[in-house]
């Protein structure tokens, strides 16, 4: 719970003070790597965490590009929803596929904003957050053992 907390306070110290709009992207992404046991998946679930936000950005330049109106957002998150819940069990990079798009489509509809700037966030702040992880999850590994 220690590293947790230290690699998501860490992530979302480092986005506040830069400025970026969305410090809890960061958060979320530096926590990411402790739900695996050893160092090994920590850092290949972090790596697969920003792969996999990366594709789910470049879709939801194209979902985005369309610009559609609130009822069709609405029905795009529902499809997209459905679409994780049947993969995020067996397939978490391919779920983060689905779960980018759908967090953008979900911020763009409710807040606005110019959208290569929310994709640009989105992205930057996932590989911040998943490289503070994975740094906490290296520099600490022996003493995770041994706790």
């Amino acid at each position: 719970a220690a590293r947790s907390a230290s690699a998501a306070a860490a992530a979302g110290l480092v986005m506040t003070v830069s400025g970026v709009g969305h410090p809890y992207w960061a958060m979320v992404a530096a926590v990411v790597p402790f739900v695996r046991p050893d160092v090994h998946a920590q850092v290949a679930r972090g790596l697969l965490r920003v792969g996999g936000t990366a594709v789910g950005v470049l879709v939801a330049a194209g979902l985005l590009a369309l610009d559609l109106p609130p009822l069709g957002a609405i029905v795009a998150l529902a499809l997209l929803q459905v679409a994780v819940e049947l993969v995020v069990m067996r397939h978490y990079g391919l779920a983060l596929v689905l779960i980018t798009p759908l967090a953008l489509q979900a911020v763009a509809l409710a807040h606005p904003e110019p959208v290569l700037d929310l994709l640009g966030a989105r992205l930057l702040e996932t590989a911040v957050g998943a490289a503070i992880g994975v740094l906490v999850a290296l520099a600490t590994r022996g003493r995770a053992r041994r706790g």
